[in-house]
């Protein structure tokens, strides 16, 4: 019996470091993924710089407005996706110290959106965080373990 529990405790660590590494190369390929926001940015402020042609029916101020959109969608997007870039990295310190279980969970749903590598990772996150054993690895909210003793 012994021996069974502590095969499930090798078990559930190198899951939970295998989740860690999942959401660190996550957060990475996110990061670089946001990278596309640039583009919007970079098209938004050639409508700037670019002259229309003299026979052109539109007016300036259509031009900065097209040119602010495509400015506001390409930071928008790279907000977005630095944003969950930082919570999945968050994500993975929290898993691998052990803490913050409703933080992973909601994580890990957020991360099931990005379908079909993200829905692998929030679906094995569900599965792994789900089993008791695992559960008991974590401190319950608010609680500060005591320093061991000396």
């Amino acid at each position: 019996m012994e021996t069974d529990l502590a095969r499930q405790a090798i078990i559930d660590e190198e899951h939970l470091s295998l989740l860690v590494l999942g959401y660190r190369i996550s957060a990475g390929i996110t990061a670089l993924f946001s990278l596309i926001g640039i583009m919007y940015v970079m098209m938004g402020l050639m409508f700037l710089r670019l002259p229309m042609d003299s026979g052109s029916t539109y007016s300036g101020d259509m031009d900065t407005e097209v040119a602010s959109l495509f400015v506001g969608i390409g930071l928008g997007f790279m907000a977005v996706f630095i944003t969950l870039a930082v919570l999945k990295w968050m994500t993975a310190d929290r898993l691998r110290d052990r803490r913050s279980l409703a933080f992973c969970q909601v994580i890990a749903a957020l991360t099931c959106l990005e379908i079909p590598y993200g829905t692998a990772l929030g679906v094995l996150t569900f599965i792994a965080i789900g089993r008791a054993s695992v559960r008991g690895l974590f401190a319950p909210a608010g609680f500060n373990a005591p320093p061991p003793p000396a």
